[in-house]
């Protein structure tokens, strides 16, 4: 029950490697004061280990400490960079 969409469990199912930014849900939040976005209780993750980079995750790059002198980068990376973000 707890994680069957019951409406009160707030648990977010997003592309870790899009900016906070995107997420107009939590955005919505913070703008009520409700929760800081960048403060969860529990991160569950699943890099994409072994994934081929695309063009919009190229993009990307400069966002992150690890990447932004960089053309390429295993997405595992990223993935652990914005775990600890």
């Amino acid at each position: 029950m707890m994680l069957h969409d019951d409406g009160h469990t707030n648990i977010r199912n997003q592309d870790a490697l899009l900016s906070f930014d995107n997420y107009p849900d939590i955005i919505a939040l913070r703008d009520e004061g409700k929760q800081d976005p960048a403060v969860f209780d529990v991160i569950l993750t699943n890099p994409p280990f072994g994934s081929i980079m695309r063009q919009e995750t190229i993009a990307m790059l400069g966002r992150f400490d690890l990447g932004h002198k960089k053309k390429s980068l295993p997405l595992e990376v990223l993935g652990l960079e914005r775990s600890l973000q």
